[in-house]
């Protein structure tokens, strides 16, 4: 463990031991007012000390809560990762207390610092502290971030996030109709068959993704959806250049498949 992360730990574990032996109850733990300790630990460090601490990608792995106990029963036993709360009323303290404090918390930290500095600071600083938490590492505080900013800051997003509920965050902002490249590889099976569904239609992607299906390769077949998207955007004229994709998914959809034969033969019923 590095030097400036232990020492921390140390500070914690003797000043706050109750807290690491899970003696604070959860509820509680927003109203502890005694922290001052914590604050006079951190302004006492350098700046470039604080930031050092608070900046480093360790935060990124940090718990906001944790349950049930730890340590087998034993009473000296103090889990240092049960200080979320403890520290993230700290960082409002000093957000607060001191312009200095509040500019480099908000250009500097990283995970659980990052995630309380958001949630302290105010206004444009808020704003400011979200926009930089977007780049987070760590996936809480770029979640977060996304319900915060600007749509504009969003987009740069879609193509390279790859957390599916940070990806869906920001579908519910930008609209997924403008995600439909990156939903097609979402996680989740309704964001690709949504985007599947909605995509512009490509009959030799369509080929592809059914026969990967056939091959047992694909990790998504929906013959719903492909069959909804070939027959809302085939014209009647270039409808038999697409009879043996329609063949293949002919029985997942009756309604569809009357809309196809239609278009096909120019009868309902066939």
């Amino acid at each position: 463990m590095k030097a400036h992360i232990e020492a921390f730990y140390n500070h914690l574990s003797t000043n706050f031991p109750e807290w690491g032996k899970g003696r604070v109850r959860y509820y509680d733990q927003g109203r502890v007012k005694d922290y001052s300790s914590l604050v006079d630990h951190l302004s006492s460090m350098s700046l470039s000390e604080l930031k050092t601490l608070i900046s480093d990608k360790h935060w990124n792995s940090y718990p906001l809560y944790c349950y049930g106990g730890y340590g087998g029963g034993d009473s000296s036993f103090i889990n240092t990762r049960r200080y979320f709360n403890l520290i993230s009323n700290t960082v409002k303290h000093l957000v607060f207390s001191s312009d200095k404090y509040r500019k480099l918390f908000i250009k500097e930290s990283e995970g659980i610092f990052r995630i309380a500095t958001i949630n302290a600071c105010l206004g444009k600083d808020r704003l400011k502290a979200a926009k930089v938490g977007l780049k987070s590492g760590d996936a809480r505080a770029r979640k977060l971030a996304a319900g915060l900013v600007p749509v504009s800051d969003l987009i740069p997003m879609i193509s390279t996030e790859t957390r599916s509920d940070i990806q869906n965050k920001i579908s519910n902002r930008v609209g997924y109709l403008n995600m439909i490249s990156t939903e097609k590889k979402s996680r989740s099976r309704w964001n690709r068959s949504r985007a599947i569904l909605n995509s512009e239609f490509n009959p030799d992607e369509m080929k592809e993704i059914i026969q990967r299906g056939l091959d047992g390769k694909g990790l998504f077949v929906y013959d719903r959806d492909l069959l909804a998207n070939l027959t809302y955007n085939v014209d009647a004229s270039s409808a038999p250049f697409y009879l043996d994709l329609f063949q293949k998914l002919c029985e997942s959809d009756a309604v569809m498949k009357q809309i196809f034969l239609k278009k096909l033969t120019g009868k309902s019923n066939v």
